[in-house]
């Protein structure tokens, strides 16, 4: 039979046990205080963040993070405590992929649409499923809605587990058991703590931001993976180091001033800075610090969770360059460019060319209607009776208008004016481009002006030429009709008497002569010979002469003796013939060819 403890034993014991319970203690509010860290950060994790738990045959949403009731704008509350199956009966495969990750127990991430049950809002998120030991799945769903915008902060909800120690009894006979059973609930409290410890680390660990803590110097305390891979270091060579060794010189002033502000008053701070990237690139980040205090209230550490913002960045920088651009074009054009309210026709905005054209600077026309600029009031409602029409029937109008500028002088102004619309196709203004078309619509009129002119000089012309050609047709029918008459005179009366002359017994001198006077008189009425002398100007009479005689088939003996020259002469003119008549260079018969034009 065992023997029985003594006093002195049991009270050995006793103390014993008391002391492993301090230890126990001091673990134990060493894990609540990792553990309340951890839950700090994950209510601050700028990620909207859900946590799912098995409940029977179904995942039940457990809890939710700050970031998830602020993008429901708090409505996920009223969903706290419904069914996977129940919410997502409509949308299968967000259904499939959280059940999935359950019961494979695996990391899953994927992009997707969604409209969000709370609030009806639609957005592109890329959710991640994270099976989180033993029976929860917790998934983060960042908004990539808009890339270039800033990348929210992103977090994670987590689940205090805690278990009251019962108390001791004041009872000696009974202190070792109930110490014993105190010291294994302790330990299975600790054993939970470290475990939430360790699942809350994890979730830090997994999620796709930069989380470090540091002291008020900078010095580095903890970094997640994100953070190290960003930087491209391992832990252990970034714990310890002073984060300013990432960030420019120039920003370093300004990234600890806005630490240094934080205050039990203020606890937290988002801003913006850049750093260097391990290539030596400059990129820019968003940071959300949040303060620890010690007991007394003073910063002691600081907890701060980053993102990567620079194609935001880039994206506002160029965006505010092509606005500067946009203000530069806008001022440099010189046709006048007005932003018109369409219900009241009130100048929003206007360019310096409005100055040139209508005398009135921007100061003295932004904010007053459009009727200053019209002749009268008639024509400001007739301007509105056409453009608004226009506008509602193609977006767009075109037309020319009569306007008065500041000094009184009236001008031609030519009007397009396009609407603008917000996205769902109300018009919220309109831009009105006006150019000053005076001088070229006074060019316009005197060029109508000189063209009627010119027509009238056309048709005089016309007429001038129409009884020029009748008088040509007189002349070259007189001159018809004088020929036939000259011609006719001579067969009459002077051909009869040539021939008894030669009958009549001539010598060799006077036959001479006779021959020639028939050859000039054949010569002044025969057709061939105007024709040819109509063709070939340039020729002399002689040559002429020649030409007619040779149409008939005289040698150049024959000519000769006919026109009581040389043959030496008559071959110089047949030469002079062949070159004037272009057959210098061509093997053609000088007979054919004047048999031909006759």
């Amino acid at each position: 039979m065992a023997r029985k403890a003594t006093y002195e034993e049991l009270l050995r014991r006793v103390k014993e046990l008391e002391i492993e319970a301090a230890k126990r203690k001091q673990t134990e509010e060493e894990l609540r205080e990792s553990e309340k860290r951890l839950s700090v950060q994950y209510k601050h994790i700028p990620i909207p963040t859900y946590t799912w738990r098995k409940s029977g045959d179904d995942l039940v949403l457990a809890d939710f993070n700050d970031a998830a009731q602020k993008i429901t704008q708090g409505k996920i509350v009223d969903f706290l405590g419904m069914k996977a199956h129940e919410m997502y009966k409509e949308s299968p495969k967000i259904l499939g992929e959280l059940t999935r990750c359950f019961s494979e127990k695996t990391v899953n991430e994927r992009e997707m649409p969604y409209q969000f049950m709370s609030t009806g809002e639609k957005k592109v998120l890329n959710v991640k499923y994270a099976f989180v030991p033993p029976d929860s799945v917790v998934v983060h769903t960042e908004d990539i809605t808009a890339r270039v915008e800033a990348q929210k902060k992103l977090k994670e909800s987590h689940e205090l587990l805690e278990r009251r120690v019962q108390e001791r009894t004041a009872e000696l006979t009974n202190a070792v058991e109930r110490l014993e059973e105190e010291i294994s609930h302790r330990k299975q409290a600790e054993s939970a703590l470290r475990y939430s410890e360790e699942r809350f680390r994890r979730l830090v660990q997994d999620m796709p931001g930069l989380i470090c803590r540091f002291l008020p110097d900078g010095t580095l305390t903890f970094v997640n993976d994100g953070y190290c891979a960003y930087f491209n270091r391992s832990s252990e060579s970034l714990i310890g180091q002073n984060f300013f060794q990432f960030i420019p010189e120039e920003a370093r002033e300004e990234v600890r001033r806005h630490f240094n502000s934080l205050s039990a008053e203020m606890p937290f701070i988002t801003y913006e800075h850049q750093v260097i990237a391990p290539d030596g690139s400059i990129r820019w980040q968003q940071w959300t610090d949040r303060v620890l205090l010690d007991k007394e209230r003073r910063p002691k550490e600081c907890q701060s969770i980053g993102i990567d913002v620079t194609e935001r960045k880039e994206a506002e920088l160029s965006l505010q360059d092509a606005k500067v651009l946009l203000e530069k074009t806008f001022a440099s054009l010189d046709e006048a460019i007005f932003i018109i309210n369409p219900m009241t026709r009130i100048i929003f905005d206007c360019n310096t060319a409005v100055e040139r054209v209508f005398g009135y600077t921007p100061e003295e026309i932004i904010g007053h209607s459009t009727e200053r600029l019209h002749l009268d009031q008639e024509m400001y409602k007739r301007f509105g009776q056409e453009v608004n029409p226009a506008l509602d029937k193609a977006g767009v109008y075109k037309g020319e208008f009569k306007m008065r500028r500041k000094d009184g002088k009236v001008i031609i102004t030519e009007h397009t004016v396009r609407e603008i619309a917000n996205e769902l196709g109300g018009r919220i203004s309109s831009v009105s481009v006006v150019r000053d078309i005076t001088e070229q619509k006074n060019t316009e009129q005197e060029l109508r002006l000189k063209g009627e002119q010119l027509e009238e000089r056309t048709r005089n012309l016309e007429q001038l030429n129409t009884a020029l050609k009748v008088l040509l047709d007189k002349r070259d029918q007189d001159i018809k009709e004088l020929e036939e008459k000259v011609l006719g005179n001579v067969k009459q009366l002077v051909t009869p008497f040539l021939e008894k002359l030669r009958d009549s017994g001539l010598n060799e001198t006077q036959k001479t002569y006779l021959g020639i006077v028939e050859s000039n008189l054949s010569d002044i009425t025969s057709p061939f010979v105007r024709k040819l002398s109509a063709i070939h100007f340039g020729l002399t009479p002689t040559e002429i002469r020649v030409a007619n005689l040779v149409k008939e088939g005289k040698t150049t003996k024959e000519i000769a003796e006919v026109l009581n020259s040389s043959v030496r002469a008559i071959e110089f003119h047949r030469e002079n013939l062949r070159k004037k008549l272009g057959l210098k260079e061509r093997k053609a018969n000088l007979r054919t060819y004047l048999l031909s034009a006759s």
